[in-house]
């Protein structure tokens, strides 16, 4: 099978389907109108799938030979933004696809198309993941959780993320062996102080100075103890304390929020060991309380070498153009997966040199994808899918 020719086939079909959840955008778990489009359209190919709660949809298209299995995941949540992207089919619910899931789901459904056909030869199992609550890096270990590895002899698993702007036009990619993209650690630091009078701070203690001296603590350790070669970035999003109509009054807690990213898994671990000691010691010396917290994690994303040698190649035969980019910062919970099985993440050319693409950045309301991509990222999942399976025959 041309998977090339046949992905080009699908493109009026691919279009449909991106722009039918394009303008139905929906957050987190609760995606039941995605869900059900996604379902209507393994069950039009007779593809058996699973619901799992708040985890997504889970499908197989199993060969008559072969134990192993391949895994191509899509995610499905969208954004709460307003869009700003001029397109006739903008979403009109104050929510918005601006990092491209419309398109993920779209062409995991085109692949389907393709290795359903091809079924009867299929050496192996492909499964078809369409995954919940990316954005909240939460839809991946929920289906973990309900065993997404443990029912199949899974091998190897791939995702493509598309990547607006100009410099990544459709038919281009980018991947390369070792990181993909960073680990993420939301962090919460809750620091306890005693709420005093404005005019008598003696007699209490100013949380919201604890707060700013354990901001500044955490910047300058992260210059004096994480190696400069080491690509970490740990950003403070928010601080909050007091009120606005109480000026004259010191509270009782304030709160810091942030994430902290980082392409070395092991280089994550030693930085929330030290958030810890420093927020806590800072605290102790100005007589305050503080607990800190990670409630979202996500390791880096790391390539498997092998695996993305297999997708270079059959890359290559589709007439792709790798433009081996830097990992990128952003996070994704398919990571879980990469610290499991060999597993590939690629950046999908989906921007051009016209003007409209010129406001090229994920999550953002002005941005829009060239669709023109869906094609090639149709062929390539199926052609890895196809060419993994055949060389891991049992």
């Amino acid at each position: 099978m041309d998977t090339k020719v046949s992905a080009e086939a699908l493109r009026e079909y691919l279009i449909s389907c991106r722009r039918t959840l394009h303008q139905m955008p929906e957050l987190h778990f609760e995606l039941p109108q995605t869900t059900a489009f996604v379902a209507s359209q393994l069950q039009e190919l007779s593809i058996p799938y699973q619901i799992v709660e708040n985890g997504g949809i889970v499908a197989r298209i199993r060969g008559k030979e072969g134990k192993n299995a391949f895994l191509l995941r899509a995610d499905m949540d969208a954004l709460p933004l307003l869009e700003q992207s001029g397109e006739s089919f903008a979403s009109t619910n104050g929510r918005m696809h601006a990092c491209g899931h419309d398109i993920h789901t779209a062409m995991l459904l085109g692949a389907a198309r393709l290795l359903k056909e091809r079924e009867e030869s299929l050496p192996g199992t492909v499964l078809l993941v369409f995954q919940s609550n990316e954005e909240g890096i939460a839809g991946m270990q929920v289906l973990l959780d309900h065993g997404l590895l443990d029912k199949d002899h899974v091998g190897a698993a791939l995702a493509l993320h598309v990547l607006p702007g100009h410099g990544m036009d459709a038919g281009t990619y980018s991947c390369l062996p070792g990181p993909a993209n960073a680990s993420v650690d939301e962090y919460r630091i809750e620091i306890r102080g005693k709420g005093t009078h404005g005019a008598m701070p003696y007699k209490g203690v100013d949380p919201i100075n604890v707060g700013i001296h354990i901001c500044n603590a955490l910047a300058a350790m992260m210059t004096k103890e994480v190696d400069g070669r080491q690509v970490t970035v740990l950003s403070n999003g928010y601080f909050n304390s007091g009120s606005p109509l109480a000026y004259n009054i010191i509270p009782n807690t304030a709160l810091v929020g942030g994430g902290l990213r980082t392409l070395d898994n092991q280089v994550a671990e030693y930085v929330k060991a030290r958030m810890r000691n420093v927020a806590q010691a800072i605290s102790s010396a100005f007589l305050a309380e503080c607990s800190v917290t990670f409630p979202t994690h996500a390791p880096a994303c790391v390539n498997d070498g092998a695996l993305a040698a297999l997708v270079d190649r059959c890359a290559s035969e589709l007439g792709m153009v790798n433009q081996k980019n830097p990992p990128q910062l952003a996070s994704d919970d398919f990571s879980h997966l990469s610290v499991r099985i060999p597993s590939c993440y690629i950046w999908l050319g989906a921007g051009g040199p016209e003007e409209i693409y010129d406001g090229g950045v994920l999550h953002d309301p002005r941005v829009r994808f060239n669709e023109d991509a869906m094609p090639f990222g149709v062929a390539l999942m199926a052609s890895a899918a196809l060419r993994w399976l055949e060389e891991h025959r049992q």
